[in-house]
């Protein structure tokens, strides 16, 4: 009985030891792909600022990058990519399809999921800089308000008025669960911030 008894629990031991590993690996692996990608998607960056051609990131990708985002004071720098909304908002920014295009006359729209790249958004504030860099160059932009929209305010998408950067992600922030509202940041032009020549990777 006592040999029974051992053995059931030196099994169950070693079944918890084994899944721990296999967790364990899982989540390195896990690991080891996302910051691939990441690498691949800077490389793909630097080529596009380089040329303005297209470059996915891997073959078979389904969006390329087009710009990059920074937030200095917070110490952020984003890819922003074009492409499929649910692959591209795994890898970076997604720049919504319809909007106009980065370091255009008019309003810029970024998306991003509020657990991952748009995380930063939460810590945006009046008056802070956001910079564009795309193909063409780069644009400089002050944050001018955040607000909290249901997710039916089509109006922050709109084009045909000012240039605007406008960066959109599900609020509240942390949040797991579904949610309609949506967490907009709104920021302008900074007179004399923009630089149309090829930026030097």
């Amino acid at each position: 009985m006592l040999k029974i008894r051992f053995f059931r629990k030196l099994s169950l031991s070693l079944l918890l030891v084994l899944g721990g590993m296999g967790l364990l690996g899982r989540d390195g692996y896990l690991q080891l792909k996302g910051h691939l990608a990441a690498e691949l998607v800077d490389a793909a960056l630097a080529a596009h600022l380089s040329d303005g051609a297209v470059h996915p990131p891997w073959q078979w990708a389904d969006f390329q990058p087009v710009a990059r985002l920074m937030a200095p004071r917070l110490g952020v720098t984003l890819p922003v990519l074009e492409g499929s909304a649910a692959q591209t908002m795994a890898f970076g920014l997604a720049h919504v399809g319809g909007t106009a295009g980065p370091g255009a006359d008019d309003n810029v729209v970024l998306a991003g999921h509020r657990d991952s790249w748009a995380r930063f958004m939460a810590g945006l504030r009046q008056g802070d800089l956001l910079v564009m860099e795309h193909a063409g160059g780069r644009r400089s932009y002050r944050v001018r308000q955040t607000t909290v929209v249901d997710r039916g305010a089509v109006e922050y998408l709109g084009q045909g008025g000012a240039p605007l950067l406008t960066l959109i992600t599900c609020h509240p922030f942390g949040g797991w669960t579904p949610t309609s509202d949506r967490y907009v940041v709104l920021a302008e032009p900074v007179e004399g911030g923009r630089r149309t020549e090829r930026m030097a990777i």
